[in-house]
């Protein structure tokens, strides 16, 4: 048996220790043995999705969680150890799996906890403050390319998530018409939002990759910002600590 075959003949004993023919040629003297891998990879899978899904989690209750991850694991076997990789196709399973495809509102609250989990998982960098930009001569400033943090991102999604007040979301609720635009970053441990109209998306793009303050400008003027909204813009990026210079 190649040792391809073996891994995955290994992976379906895990997954289902009472399949037919699960463990024939695993060599395992003491089949019991797998029953004890079983029992601990269930128990990691639902502490890793549930730790990286929290709000789904919550809203689902412990018992639902179980059912979910059982199914989804088995539909989607992990091939990574990396928590966004396991749970990277979980919003689609569930907005194309029955029961819970009966309700949209549930895939799209994990794709929005998805990507809150991202930004979670993004390194804490040292952001640009405006007494630093004033220390530095104005010349310099025009070749430094900024970026959003990593700890940061512009969501688009069809339901406006209050977190406060999900014990209250209804499963029913129907998907916005038109998408909600958010702007999510992390301060210190906690979430900020704030939310965002379509000028204002389009604004945030260059910052995706970097871009300098002239030609940061010259974006918000072709978008039609007048001189108060481009000095709030870059002031909110200051004061929110959302900016990181890119080194050359």
């Amino acid at each position: 048996m190649r040792l391809a075959d073996l891994q995955r003949q290994f992976q379906a004993a895990i997954l289902d220790p009472g399949g037919p023919g699960s463990v024939d040629g695993l060599g395992l003297a003491i089949p019991g043995r797998l029953r004890v891998h079983h029992a601990h990879f269930w128990t990691r899978m639902r502490e890793f999705i549930a730790n990286w899904q929290p709000l789904l989690a919550k809203y689902l209750g412990a018992e639902e969680m179980d059912r979910l991850v059982r199914r989804y694991i088995a539909a989607h076997p992990p091939r990574t150890v990396v928590a966004s990789g396991v749970c990277a196709q979980l919003a689609d399973f569930l907005r194309t799996t029955e029961p819970w495809s009966a309700w949209p509102i549930v895939g799209e609250l994990a794709a929005i906890d998805h990507r809150r989990a991202l930004i979670r998982a993004g390194a804490d960098e040292s952001t640009v403050t405006r007494a630093l930009l004033a220390a530095i001569d104005p010349a310099v400033i025009a070749s430094i390319r900024f970026r959003l943090k990593q700890r940061s991102a512009v969501i688009t999604s069809r339901f406006q998530l209050d977190v406060s007040h999900l014990h209250l979301l209804a499963r029913e609720t129907p998907l916005d018409a038109r998408p909600v635009h958010q702007l999510v970053h992390l301060t210190g441990r906690r979430y900020a939002t704030i939310e965002l109209d379509p000028r204002s998306v389009r604004a945030f793009e260059p910052l995706a990759v970097g871009v300098t303050m002239a030609a940061l400008d010259d974006h918000l003027v072709g978008l039609g910002f007048d001189d108060g909204e481009r000095r709030r813009f870059v002031d909110y990026l200051l004061d929110a600590d959302l900016l990181v210079a890119i080194p050359d």
